[in-house]
């Protein structure tokens, strides 16, 4: 048995990585679930059409663009926590970054800032930019909640304690549903009532994340035995600054996608159906997002990339074929017509949307694989890297897209930006998970 093989840590197996995943995939399943459910209430509610584009195109991508450094604290946290000294270390920055990014929000929305942002960056509409203000202020104490959370959850991951992960997210869930009800009930604007429901559900997890972590806190050993040095500030900047800056290179598609789709013809229709679309397919994502951590937990042990890159090609098929059920017959529309209530135009709209989609589940199961190794061993900068790429292939595609609309919308697909949108992204995530597989060659070799 070598050192890293003890009693407490036992070789990996494809059960071992089922059960440590299968607790994170409910939880992001369950949280999978938000949007549409958030999407659906706001779709019975009075001008939904220019409601669900102040939150898919203004309130929400900005509010994840803002929280984006601290969304790596889940794999930051699971990756070096070993010991109470570093869990008290990453604790401090942890809490550093959650309170003056949710500080630059509270900036973002003064009015001078927030309509240049909303109405020259993004290109809005002026009646959605005033309808997203609302949510902007709700969501003010979401990137200091998710931050604590987050780092919070990494410590039960690493612990292997998934099920406390998945306990949180139905807390989160039931907030959901008790603001969406009450603001229903008192026919609150349907961007206004996206915002608190966001920020309360994420809240109360957070709250949550906090009290069922402490036994997990207790049994940490001042040290790990190891050989390992402390954890120094220069040593986590270096791990942690690529993966700050991952996030945030991201979630800038979001708002790139927008202002493609702005700059589009049919504009309002493709951003009505656009934050329905990302929540559908979110859904088959998030099984695979669940497993970066998984990987990052386990890579370590020796003996466990065979497993890993097994389970892998299984998560991968799954992921795929959940997703093919609606996107290859005719059950894609029914879906949207059902739960969002769309009219027919939309529904059609979006089944395009769900096809062009169909590869990035996936792509999205081996990209955390890949992920996981290059985190695992401190290889922080190739994640950033492949972060870029997406963005700039997503870019050139879109650029493409918005020049020769016309030429390509009578051949081809259409002329709502949607589409190209949504084909575009599903191209640059093939160029992102080539990448990366490239990058962790020789770890899985190794």
């Amino acid at each position: 048995m070598t050192s890293a093989q003890t009693p407490s840590n036992p070789p990996v197996t494809m059960g071992r990585i089922f059960r440590l995943w299968s607790p994170l995939a409910l939880s992001w399943l369950c949280m999978a679930i938000e949007l549409p459910l958030i999407t659906a209430v706001i779709g019975r509610m009075v001008d939904f059409k220019v409601q669900m584009a102040a939150v898919s195109s203004i309130a929400f991508p900005l509010a994840l663009l803002i929280e984006g450094p601290v969304v790596m604290l889940l794999s930051a946290s699971t990756a070096l926590c070993r010991d109470r000294q570093s869990f008290l270390q990453v604790k401090r920055y942890a809490m550093f970054l959650g309170v003056t990014l949710s500080g630059l929000h509270a900036v973002v929305c003064l009015p001078m800032f927030y309509n240049t942002v909303a109405l020259d960056w993004i290109g809005a509409q002026p009646e959605v930019a005033t309808a997203a203000y609302p949510a902007m202020l709700a969501l003010i104490p979401w990137t200091m909640a998710i931050a604590y959370r987050r780092f919070q959850q990494g410590i039960l991951i690493r612990a292997e304690r998934g099920k406390g992960v998945t306990q949180g997210t139905l807390v989160r869930l039931s907030a959901d549903c008790l603001v969406l009800v009450i603001c229903y009930a008192m026919d609150v604007s349907g961007a206004l009532t996206a915002g608190l429901a966001l920020s309360a559900g994420v809240t109360a997890e957070a709250i949550y994340i906090g009290w069922v972590v402490q036994p997990c806190i207790r049994a940490l050993d001042d040290t790990e035995g190891t050989g390992r040095d402390p954890l120094r500030l220069s040593g986590f900047v270096r791990f942690y600054t690529p993966l700050a800056l991952t996030p945030i290179i991201g979630f800038l598609a979001m708002p790139l996608g927008s202002a493609a789709m702005n700059r589009m013809p049919h504009s309002l229709d493709s951003l009505a159906v656009w934050q329905a679309l990302h929540g559908i397919v979110f859904i088959p994502r998030s099984m695979a997002l669940a497993y970066n951590e998984v990987v990052i937990r386990l890579c370590e042990i020796p003996g466990s990339v065979p497993r890993l890159m097994r389970f892998t090609r299984l998560l991968a098929l799954a992921n795929t074929g959940l997703l093919a059920i609606f996107a290859l017959g005719p059950w894609g529309q029914e879906l949207f017509r059902v739960l969002f209530e769309m009219p027919p135009i939309l529904t059609a709209l979006a089944a395009g949307g769900l096809l062009l989609s169909l590869p990035q589940p996936g792509l999205l199961a081996s990209q955390s694989l890949h992920l996981g190794l290059l985190v695992g061993a401190g290889r922080t900068r190739s994640v950033t890297m492949s972060m870029g790429l997406f963005l700039v292939v997503a870019a050139i595609c879109l650029h493409f897209s918005i020049e020769h609309t016309g030429q390509i919308s009578s051949r081809l697909v259409g002329h709502h930006g949607l589409l190209y949108v949504a084909g575009s992204f599903s191209l640059a995530t093939v160029a992102q998970v080539l990448f990366l597989a490239w990058r962790s060659k020789p770890l899985r070799r190794a």
